[in-house]
């Protein structure tokens, strides 16, 4: 059996699960431009993200502030937060973390070929949660497909996202942006909210989703 029938407003949520996964990869996978702010500006999550700064005539200066807090976020050269699942439970990169992300990868047909980073990278993992949700939503009126992907869900779910806490309320702490905190905060949110979807009892990653 499926984890819940998939009713209209089950299948909206899932949709709307996959976009708001989709758009926070991007935002983990590399700094952000003027395109993609106004992308931002004009999403169903436009309330969540908070700009230092509107978007004017100057917006080469937005940019480079914004360029400049992700590059000592997640970059470096030092001082800075790998966002690599491997990284934050082995202490290494590419560890059995990486070998699996891998996996999961062919499994779901996700397309990496344009990352440029490793599989275990929090944006690629964000990629994927997407792309099975909208796999999910796709399926909703086949039951068997559709129970063998939220389990598949719930497995890489569990696999490769309950690792975040501690990264994301580091990245909080040393974000020198309100724009680059607010994607902190809504990544943490989200992930919470899928915690909940699958009734697991857990302290809150972030704040809770409410």
């Amino acid at each position: 059996m499926a984890e819940k029938t998939v009713t209209e407003e089950s299948l909206d949520e899932l949709v709307a699960a996959s976009a708001a996964y989709q758009l926070l990869a991007r935002l983990w996978l590399r700094e952000v431009d003027i395109a993609m702010l106004r992308l931002i500006s004009q999403s169903a999550l436009a309330e969540c993200f908070t700009l230092d700064t509107v978007p004017s005539g100057r917006d080469s200066d937005l940019i480079d502030h914004l360029a400049g807090d992700y590059c000592q976020l997640f970059i470096g050269p030092a001082g800075h937060l790998p966002p690599f699942q491997s990284v934050w439970e082995a202490g290494q990169f590419q560890s059995s973390a990486a070998a699996s992300m891998s996996q999961f990868i062919d499994v779901t047909g996700y397309d990496d070929s344009s990352q440029g980073t490793m599989a275990d990278h929090l944006g690629v993992q964000l990629g994927v949660m997407g792309l099975i949700s909208r796999q999910c939503a796709d399926r909703q009126s086949n039951l068997e497909e559709l129970s063998q992907l939220m389990e598949l869900k719930r497995a890489y779910f569990m696999r490769h996202l309950t690792w975040t806490e501690e990264l994301l309320q580091q990245a909080i702490r040393k974000a020198e942006s309100e724009f680059y905190e607010s994607v902190l905060l809504t990544t943490g949110w989200a992930l919470e909210c899928e915690h909940e979807s699958h009734s697991i009892n857990r302290t809150s990653i972030i704040g809770g989703c409410d």
